[in-house]
């Protein structure tokens, strides 16, 4: 019996580590924010996988996975085999704004852009203004919620112990 795990085992490590296993499908995620003001722009991607040319549009419609409608952060995702390494160039109406060489590193990465007047920079996060504010007015809001919450219990215990 003991045997016979084992070679399971063994089996079991060999076909994880096959090509076969490795070579599933990757796809990048590239992100573009925009700012309001700019905003609707038409947005692409576009690099070469593999020695083939791919393009991708980048929409702010919920089209693609991850993606809120309507929150001026563009979105598009390129799908393919496996690769090392991808040299990307993102375009805002026509026109090239940014290249980014991207080494993908799991079955699904992203790359983030931020649209600063005639140039795209790569990011750490695509978040336009307007959702870093509205993200800071939300912590800020829920901050002074709680405190009040809070007073209004201590007040409360305030006045039973009087009693």
């Amino acid at each position: 019996m003991e045997k016979a795990r084992r070679i399971f085992a063994y089996l079991l490590i060999a076909l994880t580590a096959s090509p076969v296993a490795a070579a599933a499908p990757q796809s990048l995620t590239v992100e573009l924010a925009v700012d309001r003001a700019r905003a609707p722009v038409t947005a692409t991607v576009t690099t070469s996988w593999l020695g083939e040319p791919l393009h991708a549009a980048l929409r702010d419609d919920g089209s693609t996975p991850g993606d809120v409608p309507g929150d001026f952060v563009y979105v598009g995702r390129l799908d393919g085999e496996p690769v090392r390494a991808l040299d990307l160039v993102l375009a805002v109406d026509g026109v090239p704004v940014g290249e980014a060489l991207v080494l993908p590193d799991g079955e699904h990465d992203r790359v983030s852009f931020v649209l600063d007047g005639a140039h795209a920079r790569r990011a750490a996060l695509a978040a336009t203004a307007t959702a870093v504010e509205r993200r800071e007015s939300v912590e800020v809001a829920a901050f002074f919620g709680w405190t009040l919450l809070l007073l209004v219990a201590v007040l409360g215990l305030a006045a039973r112990t009087r009693r």
